[in-house]
Parts: C-alpha cells; sequence; structure tokens
C-alpha cells in the first residue's frame, strides 16, 4: 500500500475517466440516448471494504466479470445494482424484467449486459493500456446474478493470497 502515491490515483484516475468517456459514448450511439457520466474515482482500498464502499455485501447485483491477462494481470467487474441493470436491459432490447434473478433465463438480457460489460471493459482497458504503455486484454465477459459480498469473494479470493487491497 505505501508504494501507491497520491500521483498513481491521479494517473490512474485520468485513465478511467478518457476510457469512461469513451465507453459512454459507445453507450449513447448503442442506445441512441445521451449517458450521463460522473468522473471516476480512484481508490485503493482493503478487500474486506470493497462490499460497503458498493453499498453492502448483501445487495443483490448484476456483475460482469473478466479475467485480465498480459502485463497486467486482475479480475475486472462491472456491477450493477438490480434497478440499473433492469433499466439497461430495457433500454438496450425492450424487454421489461421483473426480478433481476430473471435476468439470467433471458439468453437476450444476458448478451445485453455482457455486452455493455465488454464495451466498458474494453473502452477502459485499452485507454488504460496506452496510458500506462502495458499490454492488458480482458477474457470473455461472464455474468453472475448475486449479493455483492458473493460476486466479489469469488473475484477476489485468489488474489488475497498476493495481496490484501484492490484498486476501485
Amino acid at each position: 500500500m505505501d508504494l501507491i502515491q497520491s500521483y498513481h490515483l491521479d494517473i490512474l484516475k485520468e485513465a478511467a475517466n478518457i476510457g469512461a468517456g469513451n465507453a459512454a459514448t459507445s453507450l449513447s450511439k448503442l442506445t441512441k440516448e445521451e449517458i450521463e457520466m460522473n468522473v471516476p474515482e480512484a481508490v485503493v482500498m482493503p478487500f474486506r471494504d470493497i462490499p460497503n464502499h458498493i453499498g453492502g455485501a448483501e445487495k443483490v447485483m448484476a456483475s460482469v466479470f473478466f479475467r485480465l491477462t498480459g502485463e497486467a494481470k486482475g479480475n475486472m467487474f462491472f456491477m450493477l445494482p438490480e434497478q440499473e441493470a433492469r433499466a439497461f436491459i430495457f433500454d438496450l432490447t425492450g424487454t421489461y424484467v421483473e426480478r433481476i434473478t430473471d435476468i439470467q433465463h433471458d439468453p437476450l438480457a444476458v448478451s445485453s449486459l455482457q455486452e455493455v460489460g465488454n464495451i466498458l471493459a474494453g473502452s477502459y482497458l485499452t485507454n488504460l493500456s496506452e496510458f500506462l504503455h502495458v499490454r492488458i486484454q480482458h477474457s470473455v465477459p461472464s455474468l453472475a446474478i448475486d449479493m455483492a459480498g458473493a460476486i466479489l469473494e469469488h473475484g477476489l479470493l485468489e488474489w488475497s493470497e498476493v495481496g490484501e487491497y484492490a484498486w476501485s
């Protein structure tokens, strides 16, 4: 943790801002609607604090998960609370999903969320790679619908052997 300085976070925040801007433009074209974006934050925190940072360990979320390979290895999550996930599906497909758990039984809904995650991850990682001059690839997206704590535990467990912190 001592190796991370404020200027490192500023670099990550700038890369995130550029990537998120490009992703918002892509999503705007896809949905034919204006996409509002907040300036991303870059924080490093202990794994145990992440669930509270995103709304609580028991909050049910839709999550698109990616493994990162190349010169920067890790895992990446695109997580949406229930209401936002349902709204995204409606905007992309015109399909109303009553409960978040219904998403996993609708192939078009699953595909839509995975593609949104893929667009966001691709835009973000492309900019991060260029900004840091490192090669980063991501896996095919996989969707999970569960409590935030369970989703994060699955994706962070292997990394807990080599560190205690994550970047959000």
